[in-house]
């Protein structure tokens, strides 16, 4: 089987934004769902990948029970949005993507919307304190054996300022549950003032209509689910 980085042209030990997908099991409706997160992965070598999701997220519970994932590479800046702040496993929220948005190989989902597909098995892992600026949490320090692989077509899209700052309001704004758990409001103000600069930036200087697309669809978010600035 040829490289990962001859496949995917990835650098080892760079950090790729990545849209990971898991099994979830709904025990109330006894059945299994897909799973999409917006999610950080880094690459150690031809055989190994890793992810660092947080104790609190739906990867992390569901790796526990399937330790299987597929690493999804997409294009579309607006899937990001949806894999990050749509869906739970409690299947009483709004699922990120309808079932016809899924495909699936030897019993792993995957995205069709993604034009490269990397698939593993979790391997070596253990919980570890990672220190931010939003302080310390504990995350999953989870290594995977890369065993399959399907791509599409070669990508040639590099995403603009204006993406790049679509994508970094999305971390943001799943830092802004953070920072409610956590009821520090100095917290939430700063990374919200954050994503209103973005966002004017955005509708300054950017035609780019799929980020603008991206960026309404987050203030939406924020307004009707996590904004703590109107009560």
């Amino acid at each position: 089987m040829s490289s990962i980085k001859e496949l995917f042209g990835i650098n080892f030990n760079y950090l790729y934004e990545t849209i990971a997908v898991t099994l979830a099991k709904l025990e109330k409706e006894k059945k299994i769902i897909p799973n999409s997160a917006c999610m950080g992965v880094k690459f150690l070598d031809n055989n190994t990948f890793q992810m660092t999701p947080y104790l609190e997220t739906d990867t992390y519970k569901n790796l526990i029970k399937s330790p299987y994932v597929s690493i999804n590479f997409v294009d579309n800046i607006y899937f990001y949005a949806l894999a990050a702040l749509l869906g739970e496993n409690s299947g009483h929220t709004e699922r990120e993507f309808p079932d016809s948005y899924y495909d699936s190989k030897d019993e792993i989902p995957y995205l069709k919307e993604s034009w490269g597909v990397i698939f593993g098995e979790l391997d070596e892992h253990k919980i570890i304190t990672k220190a931010t600026h939003l302080g310390e949490n504990n995350v999953l320090q989870a290594n995977f054996k890369f065993f399959d692989f399907i791509k599409r077509r070669e990508s040639f899209h590099l995403k603009n300022r204006a993406e790049n700052l679509a994508l970094e309001s999305i971390i943001l704004t799943t830092r802004l549950r953070i920072a409610i758990k956590k009821e520090n409001r100095e917290m939430y103000e700063k990374i919200y003032d954050r994503i209103l600069y973005y966002r004017e930036q955005i509708d300054q200087f950017s035609k780019n209509k799929n980020a603008l697309k991206t960026m309404n669809f987050i203030m939406e978010y924020i307004d009707k689910n996590i904004n703590i600035l109107k009560k």
